[in-house]
């Protein structure tokens, strides 16, 4: 791949640089348009979590608006009684539509449009990605991002089943794909860009959706390892090196809070037993053949029913088609040339993801395999295992950009290129157009995001980041503090956020329980002293409220916080000084470029 891979195609086509930009641009507009077919419509459409995080943006809009930055617990879930998503779930990319709502745009359309530029982003970003990495070929890049952008499972996420953090991160995989093709191409002059890539990619990932973190390193690794068997110098480490640093400096802020909660809150999500996660993804697996479905809707899914197998989960018959010109090509060649060889290797990994995407994705895996259960309790954490087609997809894509260059190379077969490059292309076009149709005409209104209340919707799906064993309708949904007893008197109280303040007084002490889930950082201060003669504790049970101990005597005013450990704000001031310094040392590198024309980066 050290020359241009469009040299004979152009020939063929004998078209102008203009001319052959105009079509390339014509041609991911249809991408675009097609990609954002249900988008076009002024009537919101339901999608299975969509309530979820359209609570999460109002989440971060009103503790923005309360004064919290960064916003950690959040009050719009549960009635005001706070709920960790921004702790657990990461959510700095959501700030944009949460700003927008701030702004005064309804929370649906700061979401409407954060998705359309967020769509409209990938494609152009899996564009640039591919067509660099097969040596500025546009018609590969333009294949590449197409089949991708199109795919059933991705056009699902974002439609359908409205899994904003995972198709966020799905963002980012064809830039972790340019970065780890830059380390181990032995490009001299890419300098570090391969490792800054990776690093920019991963931290993408792990800041939009922790399960894909999770699943990108279960995938990547038997294909990381392949690749370092091929090319294992001392630059490729140190790129490998500079990718995890840079990674974790720039995810610290993220990391560190969801790891505190992790170990020491106890949420019901690490209830769980492992027979439990097996039994619901061996529930959620699918059959081989639905991997092979033509044409199928994407219709409107059942609350509650959101994996019932009424989604189509195809990889689509143009990325299979694709795909298959890598084998094919290198068994009609006839020059087992060093560049053959080179472009086998390079086709090895996504090969393996593929393999291992796949077979996770299908109940051919054990997903029920009691002897097994402590590896496979771990892998089940995913939920479900059809999220993993979407790397068995880019798998077969990059396979087929592979397939698809040594047919432009070809001095035999390369003129049939064009024809083939039409045919997936169309073909391609036509699978999303046929999944984006279908879903807008199956599609049913939602409600409006203002009119939701409790009653219809608690904003927190299910529950996984409550207080272990928490029953919600256990749960009074007092709106203000209350005393267990006459012998407690509340006389005044102030919530506004995270934050209560209570006055009080008690002749014989009492307990006052809150309206907040007794989590972990929540500190009282009385009449402004941190040195309190209160004490928090949780109400236990089914409920898990905070409460407060009140002595005998005692009258005054304390005031209950949600306050960040030292430790968090540490992290957070780490990631935003690394991102300073990367935003001032590539500027510093542009103007060097600009002056010297040399790259060094």
């Amino acid at each position: 791949m050290e020359k241009s891979g469009t040299e004979s195609l152009s020939a063929q086509l004998a078209l102008t640089e203009r001319q052959r930009n105009i079509i390339i641009v014509f041609l991911l507009t249809v991408v675009i348009v097609i990609g954002n077919i249900p988008f076009l419509s002024r009537t919101p459409l339901w999608a299975a979590d969509l309530d979820f995080h359209l609570f999460r943006i109002k989440g971060i809009a009103e503790g923005l608006q309360a004064g919290q930055f960064p916003v950690r617990m959040q009050t719009v879930q549960v009635s005001g009684y706070g709920y960790p998503t921004s702790i657990m779930y990461p959510d700095i990319f959501l700030y944009v539509p949460a700003i927008l709502n701030c702004l005064g745009f309804s929370v649906y359309t700061s979401y409407h449009l954060f998705a359309i530029a967020v769509n409209i982003t990938s494609i152009l970003i899996s564009y640039a990605c591919f067509r660099r990495i097969f040596h500025q070929s546009r018609a590969i890049g333009v294949t590449c991002a197409a089949l991708w952008s199109l795919n059933t499972y991705r056009l699902d996420d974002i439609y359908s089943r409205g899994s904003l953090g995972e198709w966020l991160a799905m963002l980012f995989f064809p830039v972790l794909i340019y970065g780890l093709y830059l380390i181990f191409a032995n490009n001299t002059n890419a300098g570090i860009r391969g490792g800054i890539l990776c690093a920019v990619a991963t931290t993408g990932i792990i800041n939009s959706h922790v399960l894909s973190t999770a699943m990108t390193a279960l995938v990547a690794i038997p294909a990381l390892i392949v690749l370092l068997i091929f090319n294992h110098s001392i630059s490729v480490w140190k790129q490998l090196g500079v990718a995890l640093l840079i990674t974790i400096l720039l995810s610290a802020f993220f990391i560190i809070p969801f790891a505190d909660f992790t170990l020491n809150a106890d949420m019901t999500v690490n209830a769980l037993s492992d027979q439990q996660k097996m039994d619901l993804a061996s529930r959620k697996a699918i059959e081989p053949g639905q991997l092979l479905l033509l044409f199928s809707p994407l219709v409107q899914v059942e609350e509650g029913k959101a994996f019932a197998g009424d989604i189509p989960y195809s990889l689509g018959w143009a990325t299979i088609a694709f795909a298959l010109l890598w084998p094919l090509m290198l068994i009609l060649r006839e020059n087992r040339d060093s560049e053959q060889k080179r472009l086998f290797h390079w086709g090895i990994p996504p090969l393996i993801t593929f393999g291992l995407a796949a077979f996770l994705t299908t109940t051919l895996f054990p997903w029920n395999a009691s002897r097994l259960h402590a590896l496979i309790g771990t892998i089940a954490t995913v939920q479900f295992p059809t999220r993993f087609v979407s790397y068995a997809a880019i798998s077969l894509i990059l396979m087929g950009g592979l397939g698809c260059f040594l047919l432009i190379r070809s001095t035999q077969f390369s003129i049939y290129a064009k024809p083939v490059i039409v045919l997936i292309l169309a073909m391609g076009l036509m699978e999303g157009a046929v999944t984006c149709s279908t879903y807008l005409q199956n599609a049913k209104p939602l409600d409006p995001f203002e009119q939701v209340t409790m009653a219809t919707n608690n904003g927190v799906m299910a529950g996984e980041y409550l207080p272990a064993n928490t029953d919600l309708s256990a749960i009074g949904w007092q709106t203000n503090p209350y005393a267990d007893s006459k012998r407690v008197t509340v006389k005044n109280y102030n919530k506004r956020g995270n934050n209560i303040t209570v006055t009080a007084s008690s002749e014989k002490g009492g307990i006052i329980t809150l309206p907040l889930f007794a989590y972990p950082h929540y500190q009282i201060q009385e009449n402004g002293k941190h040195h309190s003669n209160l004490s928090l504790s949780s109400s236990k049970g089914n409920t898990n409220l905070l409460t407060v101990s009140i002595p005998q005597g005692w009258s005054g005013t304390f005031t209950v916080s949600f306050v960040e450990p030292a430790s968090w704000k540490i992290a957070t001031a780490l990631s935003a000084v690394t991102f300073l310094i990367i935003i001032i040392a590539y500027t510093a590198t542009q103007r060097y470029r600009n002056l010297t024309k040399k790259h060094w980066i």
